[in-house]
């Protein structure tokens, strides 16, 4: 099983599948209109997860993939190491209207 998730530029969790719910410890209907950096990022990571995030969407000159390792937090306060991989999703226009990404359990 995958993790996958659709963050909004705002960081709202969008959708996320059963999965990486499950992994989290919540429900989807728990996780979706959250924000994703208050909710799943662990504090100590934050602000520099959400540094990343908007260098991401806000550059125009960006192939908008990004891959790593990272941490989750679990809604029972455990910490998941997790290998990332992130797209921007865009409008028909073209426009940034957040990212996709998808995880696999280290």
């Amino acid at each position: 099983g995958v993790f996958l998730a659709a963050v909004s530029r705002d960081g709202t969790i969008e959708m996320i599948n059963r999965h990486g719910a499950e992994i989290l410890g919540y429900s989807v209907g728990e996780l979706i209109g959250r924000n994703w950096f208050e909710t799943v990022v662990p504090e100590s990571v934050r602000e520099s997860r959400l540094s990343a995030f908007q260098q991401m969407v806000s550059s125009s000159t960006s192939d908008g993939i990004a891959q790593y390792k990272g941490e989750i937090l679990c809604a029972d306060g455990t910490e998941k190491e997790i290998l990332w991989r992130s797209s921007l999703l865009r409008e028909e226009c073209g426009a940034v209207s957040g990212i996709v990404t998808s995880g696999e359990l280290i």
